[in-house]
C-alpha cells in the first residue's frame, strides 16, 4: 500500500517515525517549513531526508503544486494527521482508497481546533483518540477507529497529548492490517 503522508505538528512526527520504522511504504511527505499557527509544530522533512522520501512543502494542501504532486506518485491512501486545513474534492479524490485523518475527541462532540485544550477547559473526566475517513466537512467523516481514554483531574495538555499519541499509534497498527486485509469498518458519526 503506497501512503502520501501529511503533516507539520509532534504528533504527525511521532506517528510517522513508527510508520517509517515498522516499513510502512511511505512514497511522499507533505509538511510545513513553518508555521506561526501550531503550537506543537513539527517539521517532518528531516524524516523524508533520512529515509529517502520524497517530500513537499507547501503554505495549503489545496495547492496546484501539491495537487499534481500527489497524483503522480499514485498512493493508494494519504495519511493526514496534524493539518489544519480542510481538504478540498481534488485531494479527497487522489487515493484510490481515501484519505485517512485523526481528531482527539468523542467525535461528533468537541470538533475543530484545540481539542485537547477544550477537553480540559470544560472539565471533560473523558475523551478518546478517532481516527476517521476524511471528507469536505470539518472532522466529520465515518469514524475508523476510536478509544475513549479517561482524563485525570491531574492531567496537563502535555500528559492527555503524550497519552493520547501513545494510544493512536497502538491503533494505526491494527488500522492499517484491517486496511491490507480489505477489513475497514466504517461507522457513521453520530448525530450530536
Amino acid at each position: 500500500m503506497k501512503i502520501i503522508y501529511i503533516g507539520t505538528v509532534q504528533f504527525s512526527y511521532k506517528i510517522l517515525e513508527k510508520l517509517l520504522k515498522s516499513n510502512a511504504n511511505i512514497v511522499g511527505i507533505c509538511t510545513k517549513k513553518q508555521s506561526l499557527f501550531n503550537a506543537d509544530y513539527r517539521d517532518l522533512k528531516p524524516l523524508a531526508d533520512k529515509y529517502k522520501i520524497p517530500s513537499l512543502y507547501t503554505k495549503s494542501i489545496n495547492d496546484k503544486k501539491v495537487i499534481t504532486w500527489a497524483r503522480d506518485l499514485n498512493p493508494d491512501m494519504i495519511f493526514c494527521f496534524g493539518w489544519s486545513e480542510i481538504l478540498k474534492k481534488e485531494v479527497l479524490e487522489i487515493p484510490l482508497n481515501g484519505v485517512l485523518g485523526y481528531h482527539p475527541t468523542i467525535l461528533p462532540q468537541n470538533k475543530g481546533r484545540h481539542p485537547i485544550i477544550w477537553s480540559l477547559v470544560l472539565g471533560l473526566n473523558k475523551t478518546a483518540s478517532t481516527f476517521i475517513m476524511l471528507d469536505s466537512g470539518i472532522d466529520t467523516g465515518k469514524i475508523v477507529d476510536q478509544k475513549i481514554i479517561r482524563i485525570h483531574s491531574t492531567d496537563t495538555s502535555k500528559d492527555l497529548y503524550d497519552r493520547l499519541t501513545n494510544i493512536a499509534w497502538k491503533q494505526m497498527k491494527q488500522i492499517i492490517k484491517k486496511i491490507q486485509n480489505d477489513k475497514l469498518n466504517l461507522i457513521d458519526q453520530k448525530k450530536g
